[in-house]
């Protein structure tokens, strides 16, 4: 060190610097052969990374695999709220938790398994954390987070129920994946029930050890006939509301626009849709709406408790919202915030990013 010190003060010499042997880190690639971007029926993960194929855009994805090397989800959970959850599904198997899964609807309440009509909840889950590196299928979001079903769509439920799920084991569950609310379209407030505000009350203050639950919630497919504000799970300051955009960065036109959408995520809408498990063992190469941008930064969200588990709830927003690339800037929607932060009915704070996040 001295001698390089030496050779930098010499005015003969540009530069001097000790040659140090280090580890470089290897840049992991999936081995999933859904993420190998064929072009077959839509079968690549574009909202994982987006190459531009199918006439798509370049980069309108959550930027995710670089975030892959050192973060991949493991010890975070994630409970689907959904219709059911095929947990022995190949591509869901090795990341399903099957001690706390529960079913609100019929049968067994310990087995959230769907029934033949139920094909909403296991490509939800699969966006979320499909196993990654397995030679199976595609990936998640998260491939090596744990996943919890917890069927409670698949039958009429009331707000006892409801609340029951919000809280359902809070304390080892630290989010919870929504693709469901009031019915889209009708342009007229619909609140959650009394019991299912004390849930999410209950949770962010007790939840994660007093960190609180993340609620992830869908912002809803009622295009510009109905408002996000309409939602009363939705609009809730203890959720956050995804809206979706589609494969060249447009809000999809079924997305509803409003001020309670936090973030925007990738979906279907444009040229191609989502590949995701699906029951039966099987793949399906078109899911989309925000029932499917939701689990996807659900997938995020574990990512970033992956990184940091010591987040709060109230943390996990600020991140997402601060983290969120601004798209379509010219599009007149957008407004700065009392923060100076961007905001736009269309996109929230815009696409999530998992790198930035």
């Amino acid at each position: 060190l001295e001698k390089t010190a030496a050779l930098k003060g010499s005015k003969n010499v540009e530069s001097a610097n000790p040659l140090l042997k280090k580890i470089r880190a290897k840049k992991s690639t999936p081995n999933d052969p859904l993420y190998l971007f064929s072009n077959t029926n839509s079968g690549y993960l574009w909202h994982l990374n987006n190459t531009g194929e199918n006439n798509g855009t370049a980069g309108i994805d959550i930027n995710v695999s670089n975030v892959w090397d050192s973060y991949t989800g493991v010890g975070v959970t994630v409970g689907i709220i959904d219709d059911g959850l095929q947990t022995d599904h190949p591509d869901l198997i090795a990341n399903v938790n099957t001690t706390i899964d529960f079913n609100w609807n019929n049968g067994d309440p310990d087995d959230p398994s769907p029934n033949s009509g139920d094909t909403h909840g296991t490509p939800c889950a699969g966006v979320t954390a499909a196993k990654g590196n397995n030679n199976i299928g595609g990936s998640g979001a998260a491939p090596d987070a744990t996943l919890v079903g917890l069927r409670l769509i698949a039958g009429g439920v009331n707000d006892s129920d409801e609340a029951e799920a919000m809280s359902h084991e809070s304390g080892l569950i630290q989010v919870k994946s929504n693709s469901w609310g009031p019915s889209d379209g009708q342009g007229t407030l619909d609140d959650a029930g009394s019991l299912t505000k004390a849930a999410f009350i209950h949770t962010i203050t007790n939840g994660r050890g007093g960190l609180g639950t993340i609620h992830l919630w869908a912002a809803g497919n009622g295009g510009d006939s109905d408002d996000v504000n309409y939602d009363g799970f939705a609009n809730s300051i203890y959720t956050i509301a995804i809206g979706a955009i589609d494969d060249q960065g447009n809000r999809s036109d079924y997305s509803e626009p409003g001020a309670a959408k936090l973030v925007s995520a990738p979906s279907d809408g444009g040229s191609q849709g989502i590949t995701t498990t699906q029951i039966n063992s099987t793949y399906t190469y078109s899911f989309g709406g925000t029932s499917s941008a939701t689990p996807l930064a659900a997938g995020v969200a574990a990512l970033m408790l992956d990184a940091n588990p010591n987040l709060g709830w109230r943390d996990v927003q600020e991140i997402l919202i601060r983290s969120a690339r601004q798209i379509n800037p010219a599009d007149g929607s957008w407004v700065l915030n009392s923060a100076n932060i961007p905001f736009s009915h269309e996109y929230g704070a815009g696409l999530i990013d998992a790198e930035l996040a």
